[in-house]
């Protein structure tokens, strides 16, 4: 089957149709495309933060399929691993995967703007794609940590050149307003408390 760029490339909203993997079903495409061990610690934390806002936003009236978030958090670096040995971006290549594992643009769509948000900051619209990427520039490695203390990490990583410290700190400010809007919208400041696991404490 074919997909369009609009159903999988475009910052819209993409149409839930096709598989949500379980966990479990996630772990087997991990295997699968082998995703290295801290890759997969990585992603089990991202997947935790996002499914608990998720569930905060539904408990605050917005539509949204929990699993289907978790998901799109889970296999967010899919292409991670094959990126780093052959080069392409992970948020493409992962998106391609998932998309021929799921046949499901809406979680495609998560893993492909989990790097870089190209549109409106619009929960009602975009609450998936918006909150897999929040939730991973909230955790290091394994850890959930600061905006700030991801982005500080970003730069000495991958901030080799003045071009591309420069393209981090345009996702940085994009991403500080993304947060914003999440705390206003939902009502809480995810900084004032430590998400633990499946709840929120202070």
């Amino acid at each position: 089957m074919k997909y369009s760029y609009h159903e999988v490339l475009n910052p819209f909203p993409a149409e839930d149709k096709g598989f949500i993997p379980s966990a479990e079903e996630c772990f087997k495409i991990w295997d699968k495309y082998e995703m290295p061990q801290n890759i997969k610690e990585h992603s089990l934390m991202v997947g935790e933060v996002a499914a608990f806002i998720a569930r905060l936003g539904k408990s605050r009236g917005f539509n949204v399929n929990v699993d289907l978030i978790k998901a799109g958090a889970l296999l967010h670096d899919l292409g991670k691993f094959y990126s780093l040995k052959y080069g392409g971006s992970h948020s493409q290549i992962g998106a391609a995967w998932a998309m021929e594992e799921t046949k499901n643009p809406a979680i495609a769509q998560c893993i492909i703007h989990h790097v870089f948000w190209p549109a409106e900051i619009d929960l009602k619209k975009f609450f998936a794609p918006l909150v897999v990427l929040y939730a991973d520039k909230r955790v290091r490695h394994s850890k959930i940590v600061s905006l700030d203390e991801r982005y500080e990490d970003i730069l000495q990583r991958y901030g080799s050149t003045p071009k591309r410290k420069e393209l981090i700190m345009m996702s940085y400010n994009k991403v500080k307003k993304i947060e914003e809007r999440i705390f206003k919208e939902l009502g809480v400041d995810l900084n004032a408390n430590s998400i633990d696991r499946w709840r929120m404490v202070s």
